[in-house]
């Protein structure tokens, strides 16, 4: 028997899709964490970019009729605004105003849950799950040298834009954190900070960088769960 056909293709696939968020919030937590900032506030980072990619989705979906493509893309531009704004005001707070990394972080997140659900309950007048009847979902690639591959075609081939985008993030994040200045300057301010401040580096502006990249790519994995999933 063949092993492959042990597995069920559609549960492999599934998996890819359902690692997309968690691995584009792995990507922000790690540039966080090499820049000396303990960032917990991922989660609530990801929940209003989900909420945010939802509501101008919605508020879009004219615009997007008129100039004949899908709201959708505009609500991947808003979830990711959504995300980095949350992302500032972590970053303000903790760069800014000195709060401890670990409170901001739960109060962050105690904010993102709180805020979403007022404004879910406002706008559109509901509780819990939203999703808008008129939303066309994002389209599907079929990759054409992989769709006639067995089994990988089924597993690979087929998969939003998002999930193809966030792997060729992943090999921009590894790039950037270890093969260019710019991460070298990272790394050396979350290692050795004061070294750092002695070779010219501006700490604070460089975690300023490092939460805002994080706020994106969190906003940008909220999105895929509000919208990829569709």
């Amino acid at each position: 028997m063949d092993i492959l056909n042990l597995f069920d293709l559609d549960i492999l696939a599934a998996s890819i899709r359902v690692s997309i968020p968690i691995m584009l919030a792995a990507l922000g937590g790690l540039l966080c964490l090499r820049a000396g900032v303990f960032n917990i506030a991922l989660e609530g980072q990801m929940l209003v970019g989900s909420f945010f990619g939802i509501v101008v989705t919605e508020a879009t979906v004219g615009l997007g009729a008129q100039l004949g493509i899908s709201s959708t893309w505009f609500g991947i531009i808003g979830g990711l605004l959504g995300g980095l704004a949350m992302s500032m005001v972590f970053a303000v707070s903790i760069l800014r105003f000195k709060a401890d990394h670990i409170v901001a972080g739960i109060a962050i997140n105690l904010l993102a849950l709180g805020l979403t659900g007022f404004l879910l309950k406002t706008i559109f007048d509901v509780q819990g799950v939203f999703r808008p009847t008129d939303m066309v979902p994002l389209p599907k690639i079929v990759i054409p040298a992989l769709a006639d591959i067995p089994y990988v075609g089924d597993t690979i081939s087929g998969h939003t834009p998002l999930v193809y985008l966030t792997f060729v993030i992943v090999l921009v994040t590894w790039v950037a954190l270890y093969r260019m200045p710019s991460g070298l300057r990272l790394r050396s301010v979350g290692e050795q900070p004061d070294a750092a401040r002695t070779a010219g580096i501006k700490v604070d502006r460089v975690r300023y960088q490092a939460v805002a990249w994080s706020g994106l790519l969190c906003g940008l994995a909220g999105t895929h769960l509000a919208l990829g999933y569709s």
